[in-house]
């Protein structure tokens, strides 16, 4: 019998079907698991500290475990779209309070997006363009960096690429039930980034272009088909309009902050031409940042390494020109160009920071039309003869380029980025260091902080060490500054950047002191602690 059953896989794996699939399936596996390891390695370390933005995913995850519901939005940091920040809540739960907890969830979402990518572009260009998108996706810093952070955005690509993919297919089989849940997952998207309406207004448009391409022809079923996506819109969106009327819910607060418009340089172009010459600069501004002119962004740390690099945008602009020369026909063609189009308006229509996070929805369509240039490239070169050379060249060279995008997204952020004190400044490793130390203290221990950037209040604080009692004295004058309550319990002193040169006239006023300097931080140690003894009193 078990002679039988070998014969029988034998058989069965000698057919070059189940070869082909075999192989794929190990190849997805492989990718898949690239995502995932270059997502999760360091995880807890890199980037270096724990940004308040992030600190802020983890105290609503605990506000969630706590009381369950809490509505669609989140008024904290300027207010932000709740849906991730319930996936974060069991994994708080399973992890505690650590910074490995609030970004696993963008690096899950992250990795399954790689998966994802990989069905939609296999679904519609093949095997060969599928797996391609999804090592590009799988090994793009961009894309890496944004969902190895406890941003929401993370999540972000994963949302629109479904939804891009269900709208394909919805034009496709001019299908009114693929229009409905089309829809619906494009809503779905304001309940994760509030960027989200750039894709809304992409996807309308391309409507309306399809509607206008039709007009010679019967416009019922193409009136049903796009009224049932705005069903499916609507409906979803409900909970979240719900919530953006009530005007004490704040919920337009987070768009005045960052829109242009409550700058003082939209209010110096005072005529609608001038403002539309102001828009077409910043978004022309936007796509050089991603591409030739990154900056520092002061909130998620990108631009300390090239965003997008000239070599994935001109295979990217190569596939999109490929598709539209032979697959003009297909609905994510469009899709994909319209997406790449419209995200950085969000990124001209707000202010200076945020530019790689309010494109990143596009992200997917990139790695989409990179794959499809390679793909097509690869297959002149295999129509240039049967000999076993012209597929080994293909295949050298498809490999070739493959592994320079791979090493120019991975090498640069685990390098230069993981090294770079800006990074360090931006996630607020020294005060992240602090906090952990703070964490480490005995009940009935006070902190007394001297920071000029973060107050003892920081989120990153409330989330990491929520017990810790203390007060800032950064602020206090001079002769005051070590001033300390001894009924509030013993003293802890800890100096942040430039206090750090305080610590002797610290020992001066409270001799007796214990000194335990941080680990190393970028120009030294990261902090001073000055322990005082448990009976310390007032000179």
């Amino acid at each position: 019998m078990i002679a039988r059953l070998g014969q029988g896989w034998r058989e069965a794996f000698s057919e070059p079907r189940t070869r082909r699939v075999l192989a794929e399936v190990i190849a997805v596996a492989l990718v898949v698991g690239t995502a995932l390891f270059l997502r999760a390695y360091r995880l807890d370390s890199l980037p270096a500290g724990l940004h308040g933005d992030e600190a802020v995913a983890g105290l609503e995850g605990q506000h969630i475990l706590r009381d369950g519901w809490i509505g669609p939005y989140s008024p904290l940091a300027r207010g932000q779209p709740a849906g991730p920040l319930y996936l974060v809540a069991p994994a708080i739960k399973a992890l505690g309070n650590t910074a490995f907890a609030t970004r696993l969830v963008p690096a899950l979402m992250g990795t399954l997006t790689v998966l994802v990518l990989y069905f939609a572009i296999k679904s519609r260009f093949g095997r060969r363009e599928g797996i391609l998108a999804a090592v590009l996706l799988a090994t793009m810093g961009w894309h890496l960096l944004l969902t190895r952070t406890g941003f929401p955005v993370g999540s972000w690509p994963l949302v629109t690429l479904l939804a891009a993919w269900a709208l394909s297919e919805a034009i496709r089989r001019e299908s009114i039930a693929w229009y409905a849940v089309a829809g619906a997952l494009t809503a779905a998207g304001i309940y994760v980034y509030n960027a989200h309406y750039v894709v809304i207004g992409a996807f309308l448009l391309l409507l309306v272009g399809l509607l206008i391409a039709r007009r010679y022809r019967p416009l019922g079923r193409d009136l049903l088909c796009v009224a049932a996506f705005a069903c499916g819109l609507v409906l979803v969106a409900l909970p979240m309009v719900g919530f953006a009327a009530d005007g004490a819910n704040g919920y337009f607060q987070h768009f005045r902050a960052e829109s242009i418009a409550s700058t003082p340089t939209w209010d110096k172009h005072d005529t609608p031409l001038a403002k539309t010459r102001l828009l077409a600069t910043r978004y022309g501004d936007a796509w050089l940042q991603l591409t030739v002119s990154p900056k520092i962004d002061g909130v998620d740390g990108t631009g300390v390494t090239q965003i997008l690099p000239l070599t994935l945008a001109g295979l990217a602009f190569a596939g999109a020109a490929t598709g539209l020369r032979r697959r003009r026909n297909e609905p994510l063609i469009w899709i994909g160009l319209v997406i790449i189009a419209v995200a950085p308006a969000a990124a001209a229509l707000s202010n200076e920071q945020g530019v790689a996070r309010r494109t990143l929805e596009m992200t997917p369509c990139i790695a989409m039309f990179a794959a499809l240039a390679l793909a097509e490239f690869a297959r002149f070169l295999e129509r240039r003869g049967r000999r076993l050379a012209w597929r080994a060249g293909s295949a050298a060279v498809t490999t070739g380029v493959i592994v320079l995008c791979a090493w120019q997204g991975i090498v640069p952020y685990f390098t230069t980025f993981a090294d770079s004190s800006a990074q360090r400044w931006v996630y607020a490793a020294d005060f992240t260091a602090a906090t952990r130390f703070m964490e480490t203290l005995k009940p009935g221990d006070y902190v007394y902080l001297a920071s000029d950037r973060q107050s003892i209040n920081y989120e990153s604080r409330q989330f990491l060490a929520p017990d810790v009692q203390g007060e800032d004295i950064g602020s206090r004058d001079p002769a005051q500054r070590f001033v300390y309550f001894p009924a509030r319990g013993r003293p802890v002193f800890i100096l942040l950047g430039r206090f750090r040169a305080d610590l002797p006239q610290l020992e001066l006023q409270h001799p007796g002191g214990k000194v335990l300097p941080g680990p190393a931080g970028t120009d030294g140690a990261a902090f001073i602690a000055y322990e005082l003894p448990p009976n310390a009193a007032l000179p």
